[in-house]
């Protein structure tokens, strides 16, 4: 077998390391282990509805964002921005996965900013699970240039393995809103973040509108922007918890009630089933007698148009 030559093994040998020194230097590689437990999975059912009729449900599993400690987690929408005007989504169940658990919690639907193609849920009981939830409310002063990193997972196939990725601030949007054009990694409706670990924004699709027509641009929304979103969603969710937990209890003594209902009327006595009538012998219908045939010396009865006969005669 061939050997390589020196000068090209050395040469793998330093990209080799080279490649090794680079990801040892990368500091987004350090945060995967610190922000991936706020990276989580949440699995659910939807319904759907067109307006021009027609209903389909559908298993949906995404990457999704712990913002709040009482178990709020962001997400982008089951539906893109443009097409949420023209359909309906109902949420038929709703369960959140989360690091290094296999146990799936319920959770329900919070509040949504249709906007924005944001979707915020609330973890019904947490147990004694505690969250990290990112941070929107730090101070970040943003510069073009800067350079961002974001985590995401992989689907289920793959054990949802978080991973990173690297973005760059390449223009600036100040119409409709101040947000950031982002080349790069640029996950749908996932925070971004700062070479320290802050937040810088979350990954949105925004809508613009001018003479020209309508488009649409993956930007990059500041965190000073969606903090008071977030604190919105997270007393929504609040209330929404509190409306689900009442609906439940409402169904389960329902429930209770017709349960003794029914055990009192399997308690009761049976009534006692009708006896069948006996049914009366008919009385027999007494048989026509057989006519009694007349004597010789008796006189024939008259019947019917005979005359009787005539006195004197047959003397």
């Amino acid at each position: 077998m061939p050997r390589l030559p020196s000068l090209v093994l050395a040469a793998l040998v330093g990209v080799v390391g080279l490649s090794a020194v680079a990801l040892a230097a990368d500091p987004f590689a350090k945060q995967i282990e610190a922000k991936s437990p706020s990276i989580v999975i949440v699995k659910s059912v939807v319904k759907f509805s067109s307006q021009g009729g027609g209903d389909r449900e559908s298993n949906d599993t995404r990457v999704a964002t712990v913002v709040d400690a009482s178990g709020v987690v962001m997400m982008p929408h089951w539906l893109p921005t443009s097409l949420l005007s023209r359909m309906k989504v109902s949420p038929v169940k709703i369960q959140v996965l989360f690091d290094g658990e296999e146990k799936e919690y319920d959770a329900i639907l919070g509040a949504v900013d249709s906007k924005l193609g944001l979707v915020f849920v609330r973890v019904k009981d947490l147990g004694d699970r505690k969250l990290a939830p990112v941070r929107f409310d730090e101070q970040v002063d943003l510069e073009l240039g800067d350079e961002l990193g974001g985590i995401t997972r992989t689907d289920q196939a793959f054990d949802y393995v978080p991973y990173y990725g690297n973005a760059k601030l390449v223009g600036k949007i100040t119409k409709p809103r101040l947000s950031w054009l982002v080349s790069g990694f640029t996950p749908i409706g996932h925070p971004l973040f700062t070479l320290d670990g802050r937040a810088a924004g979350v990954v949105v699709r925004q809508s613009g509108t001018s003479d020209e027509g309508s488009s649409e641009r993956t930007t990059l929304l500041p965190a000073s922007t969606l903090a008071p979103i977030i604190v919105q969603a997270v007393k929504a969710s609040a209330k929404a918890l509190e409306e689900a937990k009442a609906l439940e209890k409402e169904a389960a003594d329902e429930a209770a009630k017709n349960a003794a209902d029914g055990a009192a009327m399997g308690e009761a006595p049976a009534p006692e089933a009708p006896k069948p009538e006996t049914p009366k012998p008919e009385t027999p219908k007494p048989e026509n007698p057989r006519p009694e045939m007349p004597k010789p010396d008796q006189p024939t009865p008259e019947g019917p148009g005979m005359e009787a006969p005539t006195p004197g005669m047959g003397e």
